[in-house]
C-alpha cells in the first residue's frame, strides 16, 4: 500500500449534495464528482475508490457501481450482474459490496464480478488487513450479532458475548472498529478484546469509518451534514473535530504518514 491514487487522501467523504469529496493532508476539501452522484463510499487497499451511485441497477440489486484512481474521474461497472447498496473497500483494486438480497460480491477494475457469501442475510459489512466482519444472525431467523473471518478463508465466529454494534468498520490491523450506544468501540481481530476506540465522542458517534487512521461522524448534524472527527494518536486516543468539515458519509483510506 502507498500514498498513490485514492490512498494520497487521509479521508473520502459524500456531503448533502450526494457529492464525493476528499480531504487532503492540511484539511483542505478537493471535489471529486458531479452533485447527485454518490450515496456510499469507500477506499480499497491499492487506493481505488469505490461508490455505490444514486443510479439504480437495470440489473437489480441496489445501484449501479462506480471506481475512481482517486481524481475527479469516474469508470461505471456495466454488467449484467446486480448492483448494490453499499460498497467496501477489498484487496488490491477490487471491492466487496452488498446487495439488496443480502449477498455480498466482489469485484474488480476490469469488472470481473463474483458471489462470495449468500448463505445469511447480512446487515453491515466491511474489510481490513485480511479480516473481513459483518453484523449478521448466526442462524436464520435469530438476532444479528458481530462476526468475523479470514477473508481468504470464510469461516464465520461470533465475536465473544455476540456485540450488536452498528456502523461497523475494519482497520488496516484487521480489528472492527464500530459504534455502540452513540460511543466508539473497538473488537479485536482474535475475538476475545472490546473496549473504547477513543474519547471525545462518547454519546455523539453515530458512523465510523478506519483503514489507517480512524474517522467518525457526530449526532451533530446541521444543512450541510454531519460534523467530522478525527481519532488523535494522544492520551490513550482521543476524538478531535476536523474544523468545518462535515458529510452524510465518510471513507477513511490507506494513507501512511501523519496528518
Amino acid at each position: 500500500m502507498s500514498n498513490t491514487k485514492g490512498n494520497q487522501y487521509p479521508l473520502w467523504g459524500i456531503n448533502n449534495n450526494f457529492q464525493v469529496f476528499a480531504i487532503d493532508t492540511t484539511g483542505k476539501t478537493h471535489t471529486m464528482s458531479n452533485e447527485n452522484f454518490a450515496m456510499k463510499i469507500s477506499v480499497s487497499e491499492d487506493g481505488t475508490v469505490w461508490v455505490s451511485s444514486t443510479t439504480p441497477d437495470p440489473d437489480g440489486g441496489g445501484s449501479k457501481l462506480y471506481w475512481s484512481n482517486g481524481d475527479s474521474n469516474w469508470t461505471e461497472i456495466n454488467t449484467p450482474d446486480p448492483g448494490g447498496i453499499s460498497v467496501a473497500g477489498g484487496q488490491a483494486d477490487n471491492c466487496f459490496y452488498l446487495t439488496f438480497d443480502g449477498e455480498i460480491r466482489i469485484v474488480d477494475t476490469n469488472s470481473n464480478n463474483k458471489l462470495y457469501y449468500s448463505s445469511n442475510i447480512i446487515e453491515e459489512f466491511d474489510y481490513g488487513g485480511g479480516m473481513v466482519w459483518a453484523i449478521m444472525p448466526m442462524k436464520k431467523g435469530g438476532t444479528p450479532c458481530l462476526q468475523y473471518s479470514d477473508v481468504n478463508k470464510l469461516e464465520w465466529k461470533p465475536f465473544v458475548g455476540n456485540p450488536q454494534p452498528f456502523s461497523i468498520s475494519v482497520d488496516s490491523q484487521g480489528n472492527c472498529k464500530a459504534v455502540a450506544d452513540l460511543s466508539p468501540v473497538y473488537y479485536s481481530n482474535d475475538g476475545t478484546s472490546t473496549g473504547s476506540a477513543g474519547s471525545g465522542l462518547n454519546g455523539k458517534a453515530i458512523f465510523i469509518s478506519a483503514k489507517s487512521w480512524t474517522f467518525a461522524l457526530s449526532i451533530d448534524a446541521n444543512e450541510n451534514g454531519n460534523l467530522i472527527y478525527e481519532w488523535q494518536d494522544e492520551e490513550g486516543g482521543t476524538f478531535m473535530t476536523m474544523t468545518g468539515s462535515r458529510g452524510i458519509s465518510i471513507a477513511a483510506s490507506y494513507y501512511r504518514g501523519t496528518h
